[in-house]
């Protein structure tokens, strides 16, 4: 496995999960947007206001902020213990991340005909996180193939 894979990939979480946990306090104190809200396009406040900002009463935020540590946590564990389950834990957490961040992405662009730039940067977070952590099970599994077919 490719070291810096890991790294990038622990890096864009940790990103993602402080882009998150800003989005989650300025959710409940929209004065923190001002830093965001460039024009009526680019309206971060009016992203994370909407009712699409919540997930049965949950910010989308907070679930972020959670997604990301599990994704962090289980890269650690990966690169502690070298054992192929945290990173398919951690290729889950990322393919859900990923297709929940399109269909948010989707909100934004045909729904709301607003962006929020801390949102863009959260997806491109978990979109860099997802091509890493993908990456490296591509290796892995590959080195677990070349690995059995040697004992064959």
């Amino acid at each position: 496995m490719k070291k810096w894979l890991l790294i990038i990939a622990i890096l864009a979480s940790a990103f993602g999960a402080i882009i998150s946990g800003y989005s989650l306090v300025a959710h409940y104190d929209t004065s923190l947007y001002e830093v965001c809200t460039v024009n009526e396009t680019f309206d971060c406040s009016s992203v994370n206001t909407s009712k699409y900002s919540e997930l049965f009463g949950i910010s989308v935020a907070g679930l972020g902020v959670l997604g990301y540590l599990a994704l962090m946590i289980s890269l650690i564990f990966f690169s502690a213990k070298k054992k192929i389950d945290f990173l398919q834990f951690s290729v889950l957490i990322s393919l859900g991340a990923l297709l929940f961040s399109f269909y948010l992405s989707g909100i934004e662009a045909f729904v709301l005909f607003k962006w929020c730039l801390f949102c863009i940067g959260s997806q491109i977070s978990i979109l860099v996180s997802a091509i890493c952590v993908f990456w490296m099970y591509r290796l892995e599994i590959r080195k677990l193939k070349d690995v059995n077919d040697e004992k064959n």
